[in-house]
């Protein structure tokens, strides 16, 4: 086995810049899988080991993610490591320097499956993921309201599938609306939207409660059991947006009684604001 000296050399002269390319290239030229634990208190990161990347103009600004190998080359790395199986890899996969989710990060890049990349056979790759009720449950408990966060959600979590429409088709799946978690907004709005479908609109309530013979409040209020017959709101000083009071509603006069307290109250309000310009 090289010595840490050598190995850093070694790794200069032939640009390997990223753990990803030493992990590929290590048992050829004989250095080993694991440097941190090899050399021990020799090593200083990554970073001061892999000195040719601090000369290549290409190497990944700090702060950036490391990028992933190719999917060829995340192949050769499993199999000279030996990692078979869907446990395996996801034990491993942080490690290695590989994504969490394989099918997403190399789609369209000649991904073939979980049995292609770990080269074995075995049933339980079809059961890679969770099950649609699993999956549904834990996007709920964990309040996830849409697509995006679902994407975030399922980044950290290798048993949840990047596109669970075409995982769980013929297994569940009813549309995004059914498996996401309704937000309280959305579903206030879906309340809203039957609530006013079923009741009238207020032109027909004002029709309905005239032909009544109602002709003030307590007398509504009273007969709420028979407005709410004819899909009239129990209270529609609430909901109707064209509401302009009790007596437009009931097409009655104001009583004399009521208008002279509301100017009676009016006046004294005017009155004091009036004594509080004077005082300042």
């Amino acid at each position: 086995m090289l010595s840490y000296g050598e190995a850093r050399e070694l790794c200069k002269t032939r640009g390997i810049v990223t753990e990803s390319q030493y992990r590929r290239f290590h048992g050829k030229l004989a250095m080993p899988l694991d440097p941190q634990k090899e050399y021990g208190e020799q090593w200083r990161g990554w970073n001061s080991f892999l000195i040719g990347r601090r000369n290549d103009p290409n190497w990944r600004k700090k702060g950036a993610r490391k990028p992933f190998p190719t999917y060829a080359e995340a192949k050769e790395i499993l199999r000279d490591t030996g990692i078979k199986g869907i446990k395996g890899y996801t034990a491993n996969y942080k490690r290695l320097g590989l994504p969490s989710n394989p099918d997403k990060e190399w789609k369209n890049k000649g991904f073939l499956g979980m049995k292609d990349l770990l080269e074995f056979s075995g049933a339980k790759v079809k059961n890679r993921y969770v099950t649609y009720d699993k999956c549904k449950s834990m996007v709920w408990r964990n309040n996830i309201y849409t697509a995006a966060q679902y994407d975030e959600f399922q980044s950290t979590r290798p048993k949840v599938p990047s596109d669970p429409a075409k995982t769980y088709a013929g297994a569940g799946w009813g549309g995004w609306d059914a498996f996401l978690k309704p937000s309280t907004k959305l579903r206030m709005k879906k309340c809203i939207r039957r609530h006013n479908k079923r009741f009238v609109s207020y032109d027909k309530a004002v029709k309905i409660v005239r032909a009544l013979g109602i002709r003030d409040m307590r007398a509504f209020f009273a007969l709420s059991h028979v407005t709410s017959r004819f899909y009239i709101y129990s209270h529609p000083e609430k909901y109707y947006r064209e509401w302009k009071g009790w007596n437009k509603f009931l097409g009655t006069k104001e009583a004399k009684w009521r208008k002279q307290k509301r100017n009676k109250r009016m006046r004294s309000i005017v009155k004091r604001s009036v004594i509080k310009l004077q005082a300042a």
